[in-house]
């Protein structure tokens, strides 16, 4: 009897824990990530000047597309989970062009503070990590820093058919 009531005790002490976890939209807004980022927002997007915009979709998703300029495809991420690991960084695990024979789940860190954002870890799941500690595998090349754009406008979008490009491997 003991033995079924320490079990009932912790499945108890489990669910306030998953109540109480915070929606990904609400985490979004609790770190001002709605709308437009780049390195520079002035400049058109390009391979060197992604543009990331971050919205709610109808569906009721977040979602993040990032623009990497004229003759490429727009790239689509959808949020599934978020989780605040400290006051500047958040947990993230997105579906990489989801509903595609491209589609892949990723486990993300992303730095956030003083309007700006980048990432800091990326590992696709069964895979090994694309980013660490903010920097591309197998390289020196830091991930960029995003900054939140404003209403600056965005002079062109990429064509929503053309080539992909694909992380560093």
């Amino acid at each position: 009897m003991r033995f079924w009531a320490a079990i009932v005790f912790a499945l108890a002490l489990g669910v306030p824990a998953a109540a109480q976890e915070t929606p990904v939209a609400e985490l979004f807004e609790q770190f001002d990530l709605f709308g437009s980022w780049a390195a520079q927002c002035d400049k058109e997007p390009s391979l060197d000047n992604v543009r990331a915009t971050i919205s709610r979709h109808e569906t009721g998703n977040v979602i993040e597309d990032d623009d990497p300029g004229q003759g490429y495809q727009v790239n689509r991420y959808t949020i599934v989970k978020a989780k605040k690991i400290a006051d500047d960084r958040l947990s993230v695990e997105v579906v990489y062009r989801p509903n595609t024979k491209e589609e892949q789940r990723q486990e993300q860190v992303w730095l956030v503070r003083d309007k700006s954002w980048r990432t800091m870890m990326n590992k696709p799941k069964g895979d090994r990590a694309r980013v660490k500690n903010g920097v591309v595998v197998g390289t020196t090349i830091a991930t960029p820093t995003l900054r939140k754009c404003g209403d600056v406008p965005v002079r062109r979008q990429a064509d929503l058919r053309g080539r992909t490009r694909r992380s560093p491997e």
